[in-house]
């Protein structure tokens, strides 16, 4: 049973009541997570789960911040038979420290990755070389370079096992690349959500957090899609969450307001897409978001509050960052480059942002302080 752990459990945002833990094993079984005294299974309508290799349990999040460590537990299951399934009489446990971020904690740090196209060696390295605790880790969007195999999708739970141990929690917003394969109806299964959603709003110590999702960043009927894409309806009906933000004014309580998406609302091949955008940044502008995070672009960049949307009248009010370049990887444009990783850290404190871009090497390729 010291060999059933294929990657270290990570403990994911799954809005503002919950978390959701997540790890593989090398073989099928039932699975659960023990926290204050109480078991958490990971079950459907009471039935627990027994043919994935894949285990996802969640946890309040008061109950996790509370107690401060967790403990998954496993129990292989050879047969699952209608009556006395085959199992076995051993059960794997591994207990986890957990370092949740206080309500009240005055600043915040944290490392943004996106973009790794299925590498990881290298956005493991640039995210501890700098040496700091930070309070979560970010996963902005592809970081599989598809959904369609294990091995991909794999690549977000070496990731967040590489960098955070599984002993801070992990903000995942979905990249267009993830929306591809044959896994990717399923990519809810991977990563936390609030009730299915990979779009959700969620408190991170005195910042109110958005989480938005773009989809893909074609039309649906573009022929690289075929018929497996059906973004345009459901961003309209993201158009209503962003609504309901904006009516709710919970933001208002918050010290700071951040939005994390994996596409820039201003992206270049967002054109085509103008209608529904321009009432996302209509209802983001009214919000007032101190800034935006994306990646996407395989750059980093800073784009100021005040720009033009397109052609149009229309300013953004807020600055936005992307951030992030995979090098030497076949799904970027310099593939022929050596491997390579540039993320980005980042600090929040005094009404300041700071932002560190580094590389797997330790260089640091651009800094950024920006006053809210």
């Amino acid at each position: 049973m010291d060999t059933v752990l294929l990657d270290e459990a990570a403990v994911f945002y799954a809005g503002d009541k919950s978390y959701d833990i997540i790890w593989n094993t090398t073989v099928p079984g039932a699975a659960y997570v023990e926290c204050g005294g109480k078991k958490y299974h990971d079950a459907v309508c009471g039935s627990v789960r027994t043919t994935d290799t894949l285990h996802k349990v969640k946890v309040p999040r008061e109950v996790l911040d509370k107690n401060k460590s967790y403990t998954i537990a496993f129990c292989e299951c050879y047969d699952r038979k209608p009556y006395f399934p085959a199992h076995s009489d051993e059960v794997f446990k591994k207990e986890y420290k957990f370092r949740p971020v206080s309500d009240d904690k005055d600043g915040l740090s944290w490392y943004f990755i996106a973009d790794t196209h299925s590498c990881d060696e290298e956005p493991i390295k640039a995210a501890n070389i700098i040496g700091k605790d930070y309070d979560f880790l970010v996963l902005g969007g592809d970081i599989p370079d598809h959904s369609g195999n294990f091995d991909c999708i794999r690549t977000i739970f070496k990731i967040c096992a590489g960098v955070t141990h599984g002993e801070i929690p992990v903000l995942n917003a979905r990249g267009n690349h993830d929306t591809r394969g044959e896994s990717s109806a399923e990519f809810t299964k991977y990563v936390g959500t609030d009730n299915g959603s990979v779009y959700f709003t969620l408190h991170i110590g005195r910042m109110f957090c958005i989480v938005l999702d773009c989809g893909e960043d074609k039309p649906d009927n573009h022929p690289e899609y075929g018929v497996t894409a059906a973004f345009e309806p459901y961003r309209e009906a993201e158009t209503e969450f962003i609504e309901k933000i904006l009516s709710d004014g919970e933001y208002k309580n918050c010290e700071y307001t951040a939005v994390f998406c994996h596409e820039r609302i201003d992206a270049g091949n967002h054109a085509v897409f103008t209608d529904v955008y321009s009432k996302w940044l209509g209802l983001l502008n009214r919000i007032k978001p101190d800034f935006m995070l994306c990646g996407h672009e395989h750059c980093c960049r800073f784009f100021p509050a005040g720009r033009k949307f397109f052609d149009t009248e229309i300013e953004i009010d807020f600055p936005t960052v992307v951030s992030c370049q995979c090098r030497g990887n076949k799904r970027t444009d310099n593939a022929d480059k050596p491997k390579g990783y540039t993320g980005a850290y980042f600090r929040l404190a005094d009404k300041i942002l700071g932002c560190t871009f580094n590389d797997d090497n330790g260089v640091i390729e651009g800094d950024l302080s920006l006053e809210l």
